[in-house]
C-alpha cells in the first residue's frame, strides 16, 4: 500500500464535544488526501482522529503505552504494543 506521506496526530483524553467532532473531521481529511495516520491509540483526540480516518478508508496505527493491543480504541487498524508507558510521547 501506497500511501503520500506519514503523519502523527496525538492530543488529550478529556476533550469537549467540538473538539471531538473536529478532530475527526480531520481525521477524515486526512485519510482522504491518503496519508497513513499514527497516533496514541486511546480516548479523546486519539479516538476522534482515529474514527475519522476510519470512516474515510483510512489507515490509522496506534502507538499504545501499554503492553496490551486491547487498550486500543475501536478504530485503530494497527495497534502497536510499546509498554514504555507516557514514554512514547518524549521527543
Amino acid at each position: 500500500m501506497t500511501f503520500k506521506a506519514r503523519v502523527s496526530v496525538f492530543g488529550g483524553r478529556d476533550i469537549d464535544k467540538q473538539t471531538y467532532v473536529d478532530s475527526v473531521e480531520i481525521g477524515k481529511r486526512l485519510a482522504t488526501e491518503n496519508y497513513l495516520v499514527y497516533c496514541g491509540g486511546g480516548e479523546g483526540v486519539m479516538e476522534a482522529i482515529a474514527k475519522g480516518v476510519k470512516s474515510a478508508g483510512g489507515t490509522c496505527v496506534g502507538i499504545l503505552k501499554g503492553t496490551e493491543k486491547e487498550e486500543a480504541n475501536e478504530y485503530i487498524d494497527i495497534p502497536v504494543s510499546t509498554g514504555i508507558g507516557i514514554g512514547r510521547n518524549v521527543t
